[in-house]
């Protein structure tokens, strides 16, 4: 038993279509229909374009293969037989099987919305990059490019290749202090079209902003061409490394959460499935506790538990099969428990 990774519904053997991480995140289809359903939320607040970078940023560095389900995948267009026969394969491999071409993606390959020809719009005159408390160099420079590049679909990274590129540090501890360099850069340049992106990393504490500068008749061709305003600051900010937990609601789940950490815990590893009935609100779950708790009941049950003294050879040997069996077992559900705990979480979010 799995479950969708766009919609989350139920699938079973051998249901399914197997696509890569590239495959999903290239396509708008995929973007339109998180954006109208889990991620509908963001659409109202006021930094939605900076959450959306940050999602599909995220979503973009998802290395394990992506199970769609009929309507999921006919909506992308790739319902086909090669993903059909993926799908099987990593059914029959116990979901250990990958496609070609599986893996994380850079930012470069997401495109959240459909684009359209990109020729008409004119090449910036100019790029500035700016680093909190260091210099960027050439690897920040491109992180900051495909930040615009995933908000503005409509460029691509060719449009700053070959740009002069002018970079600057500047020392301050506050956030907020760093960003107010792209007040200064539109004061200094009213009459330019200027986009800006924010990449905040809270990891590495890089923080840097990046304009990409139209001027003269280049700026009312791009001002045309890209709709957007150049005096509206952080209205294109877009590429945020690290972004808080109410904001990475249904992304694909790490490779072990909370409740697999008791099933490797001997004599204890049925509490895992109390979780995870708990936390998926599926009583079903809650059966397979009565099964790993045999071992501890037979060890309770016989004298030598009072008595202070060793088990039993054969008890801790039924011990070891249920143990290491369970582990086996939460390794091959995980996956599917996991999308259901996000599922379940993410809607209760919605309606608190």
């Amino acid at each position: 038993m799995s479950v969708c990774d766009v919609c989350n519904s139920e699938l079973s053997r051998p249901e399914g279509y197997l696509l890569t991480t590239k495959q999903v995140v290239s396509n708008p289809a995929y973007w339109e229909y998180a954006f109208s359903h889990a991620w509908s939320y963001v659409n109202g607040m006021s930094n939605a374009e900076r959450i959306k970078g940050g999602l599909a940023e995220q979503q973009a560095r998802q290395n394990s293969p992506w199970l769609l389900c009929r309507d999921c995948a006919e909506r992308m267009d790739a319902a086909t037989d090669q993903a059909f026969q993926y799908a099987q394969q990593w059914w029959s491999s116990g979901q250990t099987f990958s496609p070609p071409g599986c893996g994380a993606v850079p930012l470069s390959e997401v495109r959240l919305t459909r684009t359209s020809t990109a020729s008409a719009i004119p090449r910036p005159t100019r790029i500035l990059v700016y680093g909190r408390g260091f210099l960027p160099g050439s690897d920040d420079i491109m992180v900051a490019a495909q930040g615009l590049v995933l908000n503005k679909s409509q460029l691509t990274l060719q449009h700053f290749k070959d740009i002069p590129v002018e970079c600057e540090r500047r020392d301050t501890s506050e956030r907020m202090e760093f960003f107010a360099v792209v007040d200064q850069v539109r004061n200094i340049n009213p009459a330019a079209f200027i986009l800006d992106s924010l990449c905040l990393d809270q990891k590495t504490g890089h923080d840097s902003a990046i304009l990409a500068i139209w001027e003269g008749s280049d700026a009312a061709a791009a001002r045309r061409a890209l709709g957007e305003s150049s005096g509206t600051v952080g209205k294109t900010s877009g590429v945020a490394t690290a972004i808080s937990p109410s904001q990475a609601i249904a992304t694909k789940p790490p490779f072990l959460s909370a409740w697999t950490i008791w099933s490797f815990v001997p004599w204890l590893n049925w509490i895992a499935w109390i979780h995870a009935a708990l936390r998926t609100g599926r009583g079903a779950y809650a059966f397979f506790a009565l099964i790993y708790i045999v071992p501890l009941i037979v060890l309770l049950s016989q004298p030598q538990a009072t008595g202070g003294k060793q088990p039993p050879d054969w008890i801790i040997s039924i011990q070891s099969m249920f143990w290491i069996g369970g582990i086996v077992h939460t390794l091959i559900m995980r996956k599917g428990i996991n999308k259901v705990i996000a599922a379940r979480e993410s809607q209760q979010r919605r309606n608190g």
